[in-house]
């Protein structure tokens, strides 16, 4: 294994471990063993050959024989412990590090030591003792045999180093192919690690725009898994507008080029188009042919959306630049113009071409000190950066300009001043009314000066800053006695706490104040004043000031009291009259009464002798007296009827009215069905209407009317309509009657509702002319009013109004 001594195993171990190595690694088809320089130098071990060594084996048992020596007392005697036993370690040492020769060094170094210092006799190589001879015999053959044991294990040790080391080079030519191969594999790996792992698709295809290869990123954008897109032709991505675009790749891939970033649409599986940008490269075989294409596509509808947006957003900007009330400019670092909306062109009377490209003073405009205050603005914001904020008189023409200026620097990207740029308000009716408001408050001094009652200003607290020469020249005070609460002086002690009072309590509310009181005229009388006071208030409703007058009613005073005797006379006379109506209305319906019974004798007496001659006489008159006779009793039956309308009419107006909640919709429904039940009966179509307040018999004689005469004036149309219906108004509820019919003149509609007044004969379409007389008696009387509205053949639609109340202010038609 690496870093293992290899001196440590026994020579006869590290011949078959060697083989066994190397038999694995052929195995194997590597050997990952590797020695670095400082493992090298840790089991390098030093050559005989080296004169260090010999060194060291002459000292190293000089050195254990002097130690030997000097603890010769401590151990004991001599004679009783083995003497030579101590220089094997020195002999060891030499042979591990030099083998055999320096090993018999050591020996022979450490025999003569401890002969000459050590054995009996000392200081003599003689030897007397056969046990100590056979120390040194010992010595001797151990010695030997150390050395030449380490001489062998050195010698096994170098070959199995020369075998590793031919290992090691085998091995690294090894590694270095494998290396190769792997790094072949790690890039092939990456790069189908990247294709897959990309959000683009890649995509293979031949030449016949099959696809061949198919990634998750495709997967992805398009929807299509890999197995249902890989063999199938690559046009099912592509829409019917767009397959020019295969064309055009192909062509250039057969050509050897690519084709790079590629904008068009594609299809997904769910139907949606999609941007994408497309690069295509060729792909070539072994020999240089090409056989198929790379497609690499990429999503792109976000950013054309985000390009969209802004656009969009550029075109928004400028729309509203251009549409902006205020002029825009911008100018470049040298003060020259390179843009201007419309707006200030219009304010100025100029077009864009005076004024881009050149600076305020090559304009040559007639205020010259607008020209140098543009100058120095534009350099002070090229300076400082701004904003400055200024008023601006420009005189373009004839004309004089007010212009409210705020300006502010152009800055790039990194934040350095470019140019300068600003908006022109335009003040010009600001500043005329300004000058209007100075005049017209000179006008208000001179009016409230000139006006005969006092008046004057107080703050929002009630403390009064100004008042009217006429105030003064009543009270006889100056402005100094009167400022502030100074007023309370002129004021009437006795009723001063009650105006106070009021005063306090219409300034905590905000509410306009009004109230009568004497005041203290110059020459000490009081006259009566009526005061008052209106807060002028702030948009958010906050109290400002306030304005008030106090006007004279010292004479009105008087008057009221004569106006007062004269109302109480009135009252007489009145309550006199209305008993003189009352007496008048008894003998009218008296009169009514008598009218009706006296006008309908005699009428009914011709009718019945009319009807004897027609009986008895019939025979004896030709055709023409039979008419005739027909004629009078006809005539004097519609007599019968004008009287009875003429009567109700007139009732009308006195009758009493008794208010109820009336379901209009089931009113009108039930009098079309009473008005037809005998004859035919036309198409009906009944909305539904609000309910409302009022005399039922009385709107009953309404709908009655204005329903009768719908189905008479329709009966004559081959389809006859009559509709029902309301609409909301102001504070009333608006109903119509509404039929297809003959329709009139509009020319002639305000004759339709006077007494007697018919716009059909007779002949036509029957009836006394009093009905609709009665429906504007009644709506009237319910506080409302009738209408009409008609062409002639094509119909009319009568209106009334009533009153929305109630039970019919949550209603909607």
């Amino acid at each position: 294994p690496p870093g293992m001594n290899m001196r440590a195993w026994p020579s006869s171990l590290i011949s078959p471990a060697a083989k066994a190595v190397s038999e694995l690694a052929q195995k194997a088809g590597h050997f990952s063993m590797k020695t670095t320089a400082d493992q090298d130098s840790g089991i390098k071990k030093v050559q005989g050959g080296h004169w260090w060594i010999y060194v060291a084996a002459l000292v190293l048992p000089l050195v254990t024989l002097g130690g030997r020596l000097l603890l010769g007392e401590r151990i004991g005697r001599m004679g009783e412990y083995p003497t030579l036993i101590i220089f094997t370690v020195p002999i060891i040492l030499c042979a591990y590090w030099g083998g055999l020769f320096p090993g018999l060094l050591a020996t022979l170094t450490s025999y003569l030591g401890a002969s000459y210092f050590l054995l009996p006799p000392i200081y003599s190589f003689a030897i007397t003792d056969t046990k100590e001879r056979w120390q040194q015999v010992s010595v001797i053959l151990a010695g030997g045999f150390i050395s030449i044991i380490c001489e062998l294990s050195d010698r096994s040790r170098r070959r199995v180093e020369k075998a590793v080391t031919e290992l090691q080079r085998k091995e690294s030519e090894l590694e270095a192919a494998l290396d190769k191969q792997r790094l072949g594999e790690i890039t092939a790996n990456r790069l189908a690690a990247i294709v897959e792992c990309s959000d683009d698709a890649i995509i293979g295809k031949d030449l016949n725009s099959v696809i061949t290869s198919w990634n998750q990123g495709a997967e992805k954008i398009f929807g299509y898994p890999a197995g249902e897109m890989v063999g199938t032709s690559i046009m099912r991505l592509i829409p019917a507008e767009r397959r020019d675009d295969e064309n055009l790749i192909l062509g250039k891939i057969k050509n050897g080029e690519s084709l790079q970033h590629f904008e068009t649409l594609r299809l997904t599986k769910d139907g949606r188009l999609i941007h994408v940008s497309v690069t295509a490269s060729p792909i070539r075989d072994a020999t240089g042919k090409i056989v198929g294409v790379s497609k690499v596509a990429r999503d792109i509808t976000a950013r054309k959306r985000g390009e969209e947006a802004l656009q969009e957003a550029q075109a928004l900007y400028h729309s509203l630049v251009e549409q902006m009330p205020a002029g825009v400019f911008r100018k470049d670092a040298g003060g020259r113009y390179v843009f201007v909306n419309s707006a200030f062109c219009r304010l100025k009377g100029v077009t864009p071409e005076q004024y881009l490209g050149k600076t305020a003073l090559e304009l040559g405009l007639a205020d010259k000190a607008l020209a140098d205050s543009g100058v120095s603005h534009h350099v002070q914001i090229m300076q400082a950066g701004g904003p400055i904020e200024a008023e601006e008189k420009h005189v373009c023409g004839d004309r004089a300009l007010y212009f409210q200026a705020l300006k502010s620097a152009v800055r790039d990207a990194t934040g350095k001043i470019t140019g300068s740029q600003g908006i022109l308000f335009d003040i010009t009716e600001r500043k005329q009314a300004e000058a209007a408001l100075g005049e017209s408050e000179e006008r208000f001094r001179t009016m409230a000066n000139s006006i005969t009652q006092l008046a004057w200003i107080a703050r929002a607290d009630g403390f009064i800053f100004w008042y009217n020469r006429r105030w003064f020249d009543y009270t006889g005070t100056t402005p100094a006695q009167m400022e502030g609460w100074g007023w309370q002086n002129v004021h009437d002690p006795a009723v001063l706490p009650k105006v106070m009072a009021g005063w306090t309590t219409a300034i905590g509310a905000g509410k306009p104040f009004e109230m009568e009181f004497p005041l203290r005229g110059a020459d000490g009388k009081f006259r009566a004043f009526l005061t008052r006071a209106q807060p002028v208030k702030d948009p958010a409703g906050r109290v400002v000031q306030w304005c008030g007058t106090n006007t004279d009613v010292e004479d009105l005073k008087q008057v009221e009291e004569k106006i007062q005797q004269l109302n109480t006379e009135l009252e007489q006379r009145v309550t006199e009259r209305t008993a003189q109506l009352e007496a008048a209305n008894k003998e009218l319906e008296a009169f009514s009464y008598s009218v009706s019974h006296d006008l309908r004798a005699p009428l009914r007496g011709v009718d019945g002798y009319i009807q004897m001659l027609q009986e008895d006489c019939a025979g004896q008159l030709d055709a023409e007296g039979n008419r005739l006779l027909g004629v009078v009793s006809s005539e004097a039956k519609r007599m019968g009827r004008l009287i009875d309308d003429l009567l109700t009419f007139s009732r009308l107006g006195r009758a009493h009215m008794a208010k109820a909640e009336i379901d209009t919709t089931a009113l009108a429904r039930s009098v079309f069905e009473n008005l037809t039940e005998t004859g035919p009966v036309p198409r009906f179509e009944l909305k539904p209407l609000p309910p409302t307040q009022g005399d039922l018999g009385m709107l009953r004689q309404v709908f009655v009317n204005l329903l009768s005469n719908a189905i008479k004036f329709t009966r004559h149309q081959p389809a006859p309509l009559i509709e029902v219906g309301s609409r909301n108004g102001e504070a009333v509820t608006v109903y119509f009657v509404k039929d297809n019919g003959v329709g009139f003149d509009e020319k002639y509609g305000h004759k339709l509702f006077g007494v007697f007044q018919r716009l059909h004969s007779e002949d036509e379409f029957e009836g006394t002319g009093v009905g609709l007389a009665l429906v504007q008696r009644v709506i009237q009387r319910h506080g409302g009013k009738v209408w009409a509205e008609a062409k002639p053949n094509q119909g009319a639609t009568f209106y009334f109004t009533l009153p929305i109340t109630a039970d019919n202010k949550g209603f909607r038609t």
